[in-house]
């Protein structure tokens, strides 16, 4: 069957089919509302009604708070997105293309930095809002500029600096000493920078660039808080506003040194220096110092980031998951007795298990659900294959324990940022709901009762925080069994069931202790300087994970009770500000006009002897980001004609639909006499329509693309008629399927693992004035693979074509020179079309007709050797080296161009490369590449080349 009829019918299909959306920002079946307040206009569904009333009463009062602190007034509303989109805790901001923030309601569970908290809501806007009014201030030349060409990136001075002065600042300006709150006065934010000093206090010129080693993405946040309290307590409060007064007019990108230098009398790195000295004896307390850095045997060694601990009460065999930064997150097993864990499976990253001795392995892990939201599913995993079994689809299930009888599962599920506690069967259907929590009641960790039908659970509640409770599934009622101003997680109850197991920072360290609830007897376990979590008992053996400062490994050491301890039972309440609702505009239907608009412009201009070209380009989307588009148009006010190119994205049906149509024109001069003479003008034009439908998982992206598009050559304008040259026609229709499971771990030279597919079909068949005729297929495919040690990559290529007689040519040639491996990606945001892929890279071989044929066979072997991690960079300019590695290729391709037979020759190419990951203007990821290119074959040219692109 012709591939243009299977068009036919799959673009049919497609537009008539049921439950079968994009869904890329957001679900397609929520409706959207929105609402104003003075400062913020809030969009939303109508299950948040009550909670977008409560974020807009809070953000009023961080902006009566924050705005006169920053001396900044945003000139228009700021836009909220409130979601429900995600089980993980997180939101962002941006300047661009207007003031916005996006909100997610899941409160954070677990102790990770983010749970010192009055309010999840509260500490939230709180530093995203920080962000807008940051990153929105400016004043002078900066600010004269917007008036002219809008909000142009390259015209906000304080976007222009290293992440950790923006996130140091919001984090320094969400924490209130007085109320105890935030990350910048947490034990957790204490321990990381206490154990930083111990193993080695970052450089500036380290922690200016975005690092993999650790403690990774906590940096910018953790030296920055810190920064800014060191400011506060030696320079004063007036100076750090003076700090951002006199950077908000800057013009001139990345001088925070001598911004420094200009308010504080010191560079940057005199301050730094300061700044490390000043910590010292603030966090290494002669006390502190005193005490061991671990406590009892070390089980692993290799730091970076352990967590989701579970025991097998049978047979003593302990679970947890490891993320070592060069292999994906691992289901790890220690028997009872062992000193060392061998790898049961793979997990995906923030995965929390639960084990019962009959029931088995219970894995909650993210998932994609309707390719736009992020939910915790429930799987049981299987210990002899390792082979994971999926029991909820959206389930959103981020807690879940067997009961004691290993006959039900009880789970935490939150929605719309409220807990509430289930029982399910075994096969994860809900039974009933046992409890639901109101105002922001947050669940964490939980445990079952080994013999009686009860739990305990960390739990936080607004005004008193997080205290240990005991749930009785019977009675189906909590009792409060800690009351105190303590951070209480990951509670177990002891192997016969009369005492309780957790992680507390009750003396401002984070250790281990064991409590009687029947006596309320406390012992403490541990007494170290980093920090004890996530405890398990073995027998006698006490197993938990121990923070120093390369991260968490695995200790044991025995259960050993001294004299109990008594701690104060009472709460030091948080300081509270009365809040008044603001006035707020009546709800209307969401209408994306007010943010799709145009807010800045670029200048497009190029002068030349033949060329005097004027033109502008501009983008935008509005907050939900169903309309997505870029456009430009220019002039050649010489020569009278002009250029333009159109882009569009819509993601809200069934497919994505994506248009484009672009037409420009190019110049071919002859120098005479030191003059350019223009001979030929020639004008191209490409237009195509694109269908995308998505299937989005955390482990990989698919995407079906069924498309056509045109690209028109012709001569626009002819010095001489004997110039001319033949107009260029070609017309397609296509379909293509990609797949990308691929993935780069933070400590790896290039990408670690995974597959790439690209598998297309096209024909000009039905398009009359095509210069191309028939069909054309092509198969491109990669592996990668670890297979020699943890830290180097193997990559395969294969990529095969067929083209009929009169369809479009394959080429080979060196023209493509960069990395070694090409991306075929399944991003269906991508601008790359998967369509009319006719260029291959073939290193050493420039393009030629005895390259060019309708048959396609090249293969690529390619092996990359990590050799340095940098992570060093200047100020001045502002260019890091991040890491250096080596990579040797092998090319063995051919084309030709009768179908029924072999190629009668293959050109052969091999690559040496030095490569150097580098960090340009602090956070553009950028690879110099020094390769020697060994060409064998006819028409090869050995060569050496340095070049700079994209990792």
């Amino acid at each position: 069957m012709k591939i243009w009829r299977v068009l036919i019918a799959l673009t049919l299909s497609l537009l008539q089919a049921e439950n079968l959306y994009a869904d890329l920002a957001h679900s397609h079946d929520l409706e959207w509302l929105s609402r104003d307040s003075p400062h913020f206009r809030i969009h939303y569904n109508p299950a948040q009604h009550a909670t977008a009333i409560k974020v807009l009463t809070i953000a009023e009062t961080v902006h009566q708070r924050l705005s006169p602190w920053l001396d900044w007034q945003p000139q228009e509303p700021t836009e909220i997105l409130l979601s429900d989109g995600s089980d993980l805790s997180n939101g962002w901001s941006s300047p661009l293309p207007y003031n916005q923030m996006t909100l997610y309601l899941a409160a954070p569970d677990e102790v990770n930095a983010l749970e010192d908290h009055h309010g999840w809501l509260e500490m939230l806007i709180t530093h995203e809002y920080l962000h807008v009014l940051h990153l929105d201030m400016r004043h002078g030349s900066p600010a004269t500029l917007q008036r002219l060409f809008g909000r142009l990136a390259l015209l906000f001075p304080q976007a222009w600096q290293p992440a950790w002065l923006h996130e140091g600042l919001a984090t320094y300006l969400e924490t209130d000493n007085g109320a105890a709150i935030g990350r910048g006065q947490s034990s957790y934010y204490r321990m990381l920078m206490r154990m930083e000093l111990l193993a080695g206090f970052k450089p500036l010129r380290q922690v200016n660039q975005p690092l993999a080693s650790w403690p990774l993405g906590s940096v910018p946040y953790l030296y920055g808080v810190w920064f800014f309290q060191f400011l506060h307590a030696n320079y004063g409060e007036a100076a750090i506003q003076q700090l951002l007064q006199s950077y908000s007019d800057n013009l001139i990108p990345f001088r925070i040194n001598s911004n420094a230098e200009t308010v504080l009398g010191k560079d940057l790195s005199q301050l730094w220096d300061e700044f490390h000295h000043w910590l010292k004896p603030l966090l290494l307390t002669p006390e502190l110092r005193q005490l061991p850095v671990a406590a009892g045997e070390a089980i692993s060694d290799d730091g970076y980031l352990k967590s989701a601990m579970t025991l097998d009460r049978a047979n003593g065999d302990l679970y947890f998951s490891r993320d070592d930064g060069v292999n994906a997150t691992q289901l790890m097993r220690l028997r009872a007795g062992a000193n060392h864990a061998d790898v049961v499976t793979s997990l995906i990253y923030g995965s929390r298990l639960n084990l019962h001795a009959t029931a088995g392995i219970l894995l909650m892990q993210p998932q994609r659900c309707d390719n736009a939201n992020l939910y915790y599913d429930l799987y049981r995993i299987d210990l002899t294959s390792g082979d994971k079994t999926r029991l909820t689809e959206c389930g959103r299930y981020r807690r879940a324990i067997w009961s004691s009888d290993g006959k039900s599962i009880i789970a935490v599920q939150q929605q719309g940022g409220e807990s509430r506690l289930l029982q399910l069967d075994a096969a994860a259907n809900p039974i009933k709901t046992l409890w639901q929590g109101t105002n922001g009641d947050t669940l964490g960790e939980i445990n079952s009762h080994p013999q009686q039908n009860r739990l305990i659970a960390s739990r936080w509640q607004r005004d008193t925080g997080w205290d240990l409770y005991e749930f009785d599934l019977t009675s189906e009622r909590w009792q409060q069994l800690t009351f105190n101003q303590a951070i209480e997680s990951a509670p177990i109850y002891s192997p016969d069931g009369n005492s309780t197991l957790f992680s507390a920072d009750y003396n401002g360290v984070y250790n281990l202790y064991q409590r009687a609830p029947a006596s309320g007897e406390l012992w403490q376990l541990t007494d170290r300087q980093g920090g004890a979590f996530m405890p398990q008992q073995q027998g006698e053996s006490l197993l938990y994970l121990a923070y120093s400062g390369r991260g968490f490994d695995l200790y044991r050491t025995p259960v050993q009770r001294n004299n109990p301890i008594s701690l104060p039972e009472n709460k030091t309440q948080p300081i509270t500000t009365a809040v008044t609702q603001p006035p707020l505009s009546a709800v209307q239907r969401y209408q994306p006009y007010s943010t799709l608009r145009p807010r800045a412009w670029f200048p497009l201009i190029y002068l030349g002897d033949n060329r005097s070209e004027w033109g502008f380009s501009t983008s935008g989307h509005d907050i939900l980001q169903r309309h997505n588009y870029s456009l430009s148009f220019s002039y050649d006010s010489k020569n009278q004609w002009h250029s333009e190119a159109v882009n569009y994205l819509y993601d809200r049906w069934k497919p994505l639909f994506k248009l484009a149509a672009n037409r420009w024109i190019s110049h071919d001069n002859l120098e005479v006499a030191g003059e350019s003479l223009l001979l030929r003008a020639r004008r191209r034009e490409e237009s195509g329509a694109t269908m995308v439908l998505p299937w989005l998982s955390v482990e990989s992206t698919t995407a079906l693309h069924v498309g056509i598009g045109a690209t028109e050559e012709r001569d626009h304008w002819l010095l001489l008629p004997e110039l001319a040259s033949p107009d260029f026609s070609d017309r397609y229709a296509g379909v293509a399927l990609t797949y990308n499971s691929s993935r780069r771990h933070p400590l790896n030279s290039s990408i670690s693992e995974g597959q790439q597919l690209l598998l297309s079909g096209q024909s000009s068949d039905p398009f009359a004035h095509s210069h191309f005729k028939g069909e054309r297929y092509l198969f491109d495919y990669q592996l990668f693979s670890q297979p020699f040690n943890n830290n180097q990559q193997l990559a395969v290529n294969l990529s095969l074509g067929h083209a009929a007689a009169g369809a479009r040519p394959f080429q080979l040639g060196d023209d493509l020179l960069g990395h070694p491996i090409p991306q075929l990606g399944s991003d269906p945001l991508a601008a790359t079309s998967p369509f009319n892929r006719s260029e291959f890279l073939l290193p050493g071989y420039p393009a030629s007709a005895a390259l060019r044929g309708t048959q396609l066979l090249r293969g690529l072997l390619s092996y990359t050797l990590p050799l340095a991690r940098i992570e060093r960079g200047w100020m001045s300019p502002p260019v890091a080296a991040d890491s250096i590695s080596a990579s040797l290729s092998a090319y063995r391709a051919a084309v030709w161009s009768q179908p029924q037979s072999l190629p009668e020759s293959y050109r052969h190419a091999w690559v040496a490369a030095l490569h150097v990951d580098l960090w340009l203007f602090y956070s553009m990821p950028v690879t110099l590449t020094l390769a020697a290119v060994k060409a064998p074959d006819a028409g090869g040219n050995d060569s050496i080349y340095l070049q700079l692109g994209s990792p």
